[in-house]
């Protein structure tokens, strides 16, 4: 019975060392036990003292520990996520990271100690270098926070992007050395957010002069461009901002902005100047469409037949800028005829130029081509141009009564 008795107490000893005691905790234990025979007589006694002092353990736990995707990132992005850093072992400690990595092609951007516990990077935090920076001091079961920042950069939607941190204790004196712990994140890739034509995701967004891909106007006109566009990827786009450049001869006219498909003035800026127009949205939410319309009026002294290719862009935080459709103002290239001996001071009314094939102006010629595979709109506006200048010539000279 004595035996027995001061087994159970070593046991107990024993498990309590184990059970969360502090390092330098010192534990006393003495078994004293009776007994009495048949005759009626009583024994006693007393074990000598047992005395186990717990010795100090370092033990880190990070987590999570992912085994399948818990959250999502959007390519071309940045994110933050947060590592914990657990103190499980029985004596205060510190430590440092010893690796922090992502799957490329995301970078690292930086870590750091969440000093104030509050989810994200501010000024109280400390920033970490490799095996360097140590955390501030941890008492058992005490945890701390790692935040670390990615950039996504070009990462493939519909792949999976795994971060690692590592963490080595710092504890001197602790019987198992320096404890390790490793912690894992996983996140899948969507597509992130895309602007695109609201009637057709595969194509850029909309771009229109008076509703039109392509106007003939003259000079001193005022126009409408449109941009319109949808975000159809599955993300949020943040400050998005939409900008549109004129060369000189083109104006943007100030207060004529205007956007549709946002919650209201408060929700926008923009700025505008006399050769470019900035608007940014703070926001624009999949599946959102965007309507931004502006006027442009034609100042300068341009030569008939000028073209101006406009092709505004769009861009956000977190998506790479995107041109949108081309849409072109031609300047009239065909003015008004004037008599060839009176000037400018008569001109002729309803006059009709006809470029031909010879000089009696028969077998009229025709021109094919939409642009940049054959000859484009402003060489063959020149070309007429030319050309009817010397059919004009070689009138007046064989019927000098056709033209005064």
């Amino acid at each position: 019975m004595i035996v027995a008795t001061l087994l159970s107490s070593v046991a107990g000893i024993t498990a309590r060392a184990f059970d969360g005691s502090d390092a330098g905790t010192v534990i006393s234990n003495r078994a004293e036990a009776t007994y009495q025979n048949e005759a009626g007589e009583s024994f006693s006694t007393t074990s000598e003292i047992v005395t186990v002092t717990v010795m100090a353990v370092a033990a880190l736990a990070v987590t999570p520990d992912d085994t399948a995707p818990s959250n999502t990132l959007t390519p071309n992005d940045s994110a933050l996520r947060m590592f914990r850093v657990c103190n499980t072992g029985n004596v205060s400690d510190t430590f440092v990271v010893t690796r922090v990595d992502v799957t490329a092609p995301a970078t690292v951007d930086a870590a750091y100690f969440d000093v104030d516990a509050d989810g994200k990077i501010s000024g109280s935090d400390s920033k970490i270098a490799l095996n360097g920076t140590a955390s501030p001091e941890i008492q058992p079961g005490g945890c701390l926070a790692v935040l670390v920042s990615i950039k996504t950069n070009d990462v493939a939607p519909h792949s999976n992007v795994t971060m690692s941190l590592a963490v080595r204790s710092n504890a001197a004196n602790s019987v198992n050395r320096h404890a390790e712990d490793t912690g894992t994140i996983i996140n899948t890739v969507g597509e992130g957010p895309r602007f695109v034509n609201p009637e057709d995701p595969n194509l850029q967004p909309l771009h229109l002069i008076n509703g039109k891909s392509e106007v003939v106007l003259a000079a001193g006109a005022v126009f409408t461009n449109s941009v319109e566009f949808k975000n159809g990827g599955d993300a949020a786009a943040r400050k998005v901002v939409l900008t549109q450049e004129t060369p000189d001869g083109f104006e943007i006219v100030v207060d004529s902005v205007q956007v549709e498909g946002q919650n209201g003035p408060s929700a926008l800026s923009q700025r505008v100047e006399a050769h470019r127009v900035v608007v940014t949205l703070p926001l624009v939410q999949p599946g959102e469409t965007v309507r931004v319309t502006y006027r442009v009026k034609i100042t300068g002294n341009l030569a008939g037949g000028y073209v101006w290719i406009s092709q505004p862009v769009i861009a956000a935080e977190n998506v790479t800028a995107i041109k949108c459709a081309v849409a072109r103002v031609i300047l009239n290239p065909f003015g008004v005829v004037f008599a060839g001996r009176a000037g400018v001071g008569s001109p002729i009314s309803g006059a009709q130029i006809k470029v031909g094939r010879d000089i009696n102006g028969g077998s009229p010629v025709k021109f094919e081509g939409n642009g940049s595979r054959q000859m484009t709109r402003t060489k063959i506006l020149s070309l007429l141009m030319a050309r009817a200048i010397i059919h004009l010539r070689l009138m007046r000279r064989t019927n000098p009564e056709a033209i005064s």
